[in-house]
């Protein structure tokens, strides 16, 4: 399994942590694609610690997935530091405390200078 398409599939935080299980097995996913799934800052912990896992990921979605600065910053550092991660979405999120959101943009910048898209 290379690519893994979830769009809009009504994930909450508890489908994440499956999912993250899941993905722990499956260490040669290149892309992720969870847009539009509601799965929160809980979701994005789960998710974060699976993509330890995925030393071969290099696109990662995550757009209006109902992250807050929390949830950001655990998918912040779970790709911190990964030169294969080509692109990265964090779009449409962070609604409730968007005032902390360009201090976040300016650290994964920082962090991820490599890559190819960012839609933050």
């Amino acid at each position: 399994l290379a690519h893994l398409g979830l769009r809009g599939h009504g994930f909450s935080h508890e489908g994440a942590r499956l999912l993250g299980q899941a993905l722990r097995e499956h260490a040669a996913l290149t892309r992720l694609d969870l847009t539009q799934n509601r799965i929160g800052d809980k979701g994005a912990e789960a998710v974060a610690k699976a993509i330890g896992a995925c030393g071969q990921l290099q696109f990662l979605k995550l757009r209006s997935c109902e992250l807050r600065a929390k949830g950001l910053m655990e998918v912040v550092e779970a790709v911190r530091g990964r030169g294969g991660l080509k692109g990265l979405d964090l779009s449409l999120n962070c609604a409730a405390d968007c005032e902390r959101k360009a201090p976040l943009l300016e650290e994964l910048l920082q962090r991820l200078c490599r890559l190819h898209r960012l839609h933050f």
